[in-house]
């Protein structure tokens, strides 16, 4: 769905019994390597209520962090995650691409 629908702005995946393995495949087309079928203009994307590991949550969405800017929320709410599977995320929050030619 999230690969399919390009104009999809807003998705709720609350309570849908989602496992590591469905997280990874939604981190997939949120990177540039799916290509065509990356999702460029996903900005809400709500997790909450699911059963993700806290390595997997560490591992992909800090991949998809790192490089897509369009996503504004990822609500991950009871998922029985620790202050340790979330805080290397937060690293990538109101970070900005500093411009090279405003490099001295």
């Amino acid at each position: 769905m999230i690969s399919d629908c390009k104009k999809l702005q807003v998705v709720f995946l609350r309570a849908s019994s989602l496992t590591d393995r469905d997280l990874k495949h939604i981190c997939q087309v949120l990177k540039p390597e799916a290509g065509a079928a990356m999702n460029r203009n996903l900005k809400v994307l709500d997790l909450s209520y699911n059963k993700f590991s806290g390595d997997c949550v560490r591992e992909e969405l800090s991949a998809v962090f790192e490089i897509n800017r369009t996503l504004e929320f990822v609500g991950l709410a009871k998922n029985n995650l620790t202050s340790e599977d979330v805080a290397p995320l937060l690293k990538y929050f109101g970070r900005s691409v500093f411009p090279q030619e405003k490099v001295a």
